[in-house]
């Protein structure tokens, strides 16, 4: 569990993790360098169970602190977790029983649910379960594992690479295309994430930049599938165009209303009407606004 600056929610995190069915592991944390009070919490449980093992250092990134915990743990396995999001109990024992009687499986992820910061639902989400769907996927449009839910093989991670730059968001897909040239992946049908939406998580404040890191997690992939290797691997540079930039007002209103909206369609009328209810009143002047509030209001 990489953890930055996640003191309201990494409570609820780690104790999703402790609380788990299977409970035969190391529980390797990384603090990397916060800022707010996750570390003193982080500490607390340290103190009470011998399972976990508890690393802070200054701030590196995230690239930098996924390659340290996964050198770190000891494990044939590694399972991911973040630090705001929740986990169901059998998480880890029903990944590890498909670990078991798969042999070739190098990477699984599971079913999961969008939760908001009060932890009510907002969608729940799932990726193809067959190695053969999820590459196909994988390689024509994009990602097709949730990280916050994979267990992988650690030694064919070290193999491929690790986790790479200039990879800001979209590392996972990076990583997971590389190792599905190893072995075989697969998705869990079972919900066993909850996974978290708040403005300041790394995937939303970047939102905009996802699709060119997207682009180029792909084409590596088919550079490699056509000459071996791709340009990171060759030490060649890399030059990535963004689109321009959200404000922050902006961006934290298209992702309200893009909740909202999920939110409603899924059936969860109390997450939408919280969610419609603050951007109406954040931005009274927008037609967007008003239209999501009277729909989710009268319940569609």
């Amino acid at each position: 569990m990489p953890v930055h600056n996640t003191g309201k929610f990494v409570g609820q995190a780690v104790k999703s993790i402790l609380n788990q069915s299977f409970g035969e592991f190391e529980f390797v944390i990384l603090d990397d360098g916060s800022t707010d009070h996750s570390l003193k919490a982080l500490m607390t449980f340290a103190k009470r169970d011998k399972r976990i093992r508890l690393i802070s250092r200054g701030g590196k990134g995230l690239v930098e602190t996924r390659n340290e915990l996964l050198h770190m743990a000891r494990g044939e396995l590694v399972a991911w977790a973040d630090s705001d999001d929740l986990y169901a109990p059998q998480r880890l024992e029903r990944q590890l029983r498909r670990f078991e009687n798969e042999p070739e499986l190098v990477v699984c992820g599971t079913r999961w649910q969008l939760i908001d910061s009060s932890n009510l639902p907002i969608k729940s989400l799932s990726f193809p379960e067959k190695h053969e769907e999820i590459v196909r996927m994988m390689l024509e449009l994009d990602n097709a594992i949730w990280f916050p839910t994979v267990m992988m093989k650690r030694n064919v991670a070290l193999q491929a690479g690790g986790f790479r730059h200039p990879f800001v968001i979209a590392e996972d897909y990076d990583l997971h295309l590389r190792m599905m040239e190893h072995g075989r992946v697969a998705n869990l049908p079972d919900l066993l994430c909850y996974y978290r939406q708040h403005f300041t998580s790394t995937v939303n404040s970047r939102h905009w930049q996802a699709p060119t890191y997207s682009r180029l997690a792909r084409t590596l992939a088919h550079e490699r599938r056509e000459r071996g290797t791709d340009r990171l691997q060759r030490g060649e540079v890399v030059r990535l165009e963004f689109d321009r930039p959200m404000t922050r007002s902006a961006s934290a209103e298209h992702l309200r209303l893009k909740w909202g909206w999920w939110a409603l369609m899924d059936g969860h009328l109390k997450t939408a009407r919280r969610l419609a209810i603050r951007n109406a009143a954040e931005k009274p002047h927008k037609l967007e606004s008003w239209r999501l509030l009277y729909c989710a209001l009268r319940g569609f």
